[in-house]
């Protein structure tokens, strides 16, 4: 769940001394852990940590109540709890919609914590607090589909302004900040392109949009030595591009191949699979290619391609044990199977998961 090993794993650095300290976030910890480690053994979860998910669950709507009625000081621990049972959903079998409540509740707590003092939330606390709903808000966005357009570009470009001038610090959950700061706005513009580019209208705001974000991201370059950090921003990186490039490629001929044979997205994807080649599937930054993966995913035509996705998916999957990978894996194969051209694109997540009743997150 973050890219940060050992000590410096913030759900270790920041939560645990809280969960001494605190009965709410405890049994919420206590639930997560239970729930992956079941998961990693292959065994049922017991009845305990059922138990610890319970009161979590319980404590929770009390503590909402409680502060309903006017009563700040439980607001900490419920927005540390909300971010655990948000995590602790996706080790859970068709549990997206859940965890999308969570996350959703975290948004509301987030911006009620904004006034607490550094004595109240501790300015590492709070880096890490907002750091992490920023990234799964970022990665949840495209399941959510374009009515959470508005708000989630907001929350994401205020969120992540004040990392400019420092982008490694704090970097814990696997995003590099000047590059997730655009997924949102990516989302927005390739979808306005995709249907310029249907209605047959030619070149126009949209569509000139995407190429400006595209040369923008192309020409990113990490600032710093760190190489996890480097690695994280490569990652995205192709991935924004391919994201943008799927949608410049909704028409027919509507994207260049330049004379080289492939168009922008196959040559991009071809790169991406070399590129997972060079990274086993046990680096740091494993924990945040979930998102990565399904995006190529959907864009895959090639069985090779598809396989090769879908062969890191399952590996990605026995070796960090998350059922949203799994998810994940098995959400691209209905795709793929549909051999839809028009579903060869990650705009059509949000519809698609519509049409099967289902919600899937990419983390």
């Amino acid at each position: 769940m973050a890219v940060c090993q050992g000590n410096r794993n913030p759900f270790l650095a920041e939560l645990v001394p809280m969960a001494i300290s605190n009965d709410l976030i405890l049994h919420a910890m206590l639930a997560l852990s239970g729930v992956h480690q079941a998961d990693l053994a292959g065994l049922p979860v017991d009845q305990l940590t059922w138990v610890h998910y319970g009161q979590a669950i319980q404590g929770q709507k009390y503590g909402l109540t409680l502060m309903a009625q006017g009563d700040k000081e439980p607001l900490v621990p419920l927005l540390v709890t909300a971010i655990i049972l948000c995590a602790i959903e996706t080790f859970r079998l068709n549990a997206g919609a859940q965890a999308l409540s969570h996350l959703k509740a975290v948004r509301v707590l987030l911006h009620e914590a904004s006034s607490l003092s550094n004595s109240q939330l501790g300015p590492d606390t709070r880096a890490f607090l907002r750091e992490r709903y920023a990234y799964i808000m970022t990665l949840a966005h495209i399941s959510m589909g374009q009515e959470s357009d508005l708000w989630v570009q907001e929350d994401i470009a205020q969120l992540f302004a004040t990392s400019k001038a420092e982008p490694e610090s704090h970097f814990k959950s696997g995003c590099v900040h000047e590059l997730f700061g655009l997924v949102p706005m990516v989302s927005v513009v390739a979808r306005r392109t995709r249907d310029e580019l249907r209605r047959g209208t030619g070149l126009v705001e949209a569509t000139i949009e995407c190429w400006r974000l595209r040369s923008i991201i192309s020409s990113w370059q990490p600032r710093s030595d760190d190489e996890v950090y480097r690695l994280c921003g490569l990652l995205y990186q192709q991935t924004l591009l391919v994201y943008l490039e799927s949608a410049l490629e909704s028409e027919p001929g509507g994207l260049s191949t330049h004379g080289s044979g492939l168009g922008l997205t196959e040559r991009t994807l071809e790169g991406f699979v070399r590129f997972l080649e060079t990274v086993p599937v046990d680096s740091p930054i494993s924990t945040s290619m979930c998102w990565p993966l399904a995006i190529f995913g959907s864009c895959a035509r090639s069985v090779g391609h598809q396989n090769a996705i879908s062969s890191r998916l399952e590996e990605l999957s026995l070796t960090y044990a998350t059922q949203s990978v799994r998810d994940t894996r098995r959400l691209l194969e209905m795709i793929w199977e549909s051999k839809n051209p028009d579903m060869a694109s990650p705009l059509c997540f949000a519809d698609f998961m519509k049409k099967e009743g289902k919600t899937v997150l990419f983390f």
